[in-house]
C-alpha cells in the first residue's frame, strides 16, 4: 500500500505542476517566500475547527447548527457561528434555510468545499495507513517541489 500511495503522490505532484504551468499559478518567488505564502493560506483557510467542520459536512451532507455543535463537542456557539460565516465567505460551505415551521437551517458543502474534502481524502487514508506501519526514513527527494 505504501508503494501505491507513493505512486499516487507522484501523479498528484505532476498534475499540480501541469495545472500551475497551464494557469500560471506558481509564484515566481524563491522557495522560502512560497512556503511562507502557503503557510498563510493554510492558516487562513484551515484554522482551528475549519477542517473539523468540513470533515463533518463531508460525512453528514446536511447538518443543522446544533447538530454540528454537538458533534464538535467543545466548540462554543459563538465560535461555530464565526467559523461557518468564514467558510461561507470562502465559498466552502452554504447555508440552506428550509421553509418549515419553525424555520430550520442546514449547512452543506458547496461544490468548492466538496472538491476540497475529496482532495483531502487520500491524505487521510495515507495518514491512517502510515500510522499502522513503523516509521522509516524515506529516500531524499527534491524538497523544492513541496512548496
Amino acid at each position: 500500500m505504501a508503494r501505491d500511495f507513493a505512486e499516487f503522490a507522484e501523479l498528484a505532484q505532476r498534475f499540480s505542476r501541469q495545472m500551475a504551468a497551464q494557469f500560471g499559478t506558481l509564484p515566481p518567488e524563491p522557495p522560502d517566500v512560497r512556503a511562507a505564502q502557503n503557510v498563510k493560506i493554510v492558516r487562513t483557510i484551515f484554522s482551528k475547527w475549519n477542517l473539523e467542520i468540513i470533515s463533518l459536512l463531508y460525512g453528514f451532507p446536511l447538518l443543522g447548527f446544533e447538530e454540528l455543535r454537538r458533534k464538535l463537542r467543545t466548540i462554543s456557539a459563538r465560535v461555530l457561528s464565526q467559523k461557518l460565516a468564514l467558510l461561507q465567505e470562502r465559498g466552502l460551505v452554504a447555508r440552506m434555510v428550509l421553509a418549515t415551521t419553525p424555520v430550520r437551517v442546514r449547512y452543506l458543502l458547496t461544490e468548492r468545499g466538496l472538491v476540497l474534502a475529496k482532495l483531502g481524502e487520500p491524505v487521510l487514508l495515507y495518514l491512517h495507513d502510515a500510522s499502522r506501519r513503523p516509521a522509516s526514513s524515506p529516500p531524499a527527494t527534491d524538497r523544492n517541489d513541496l512548496s
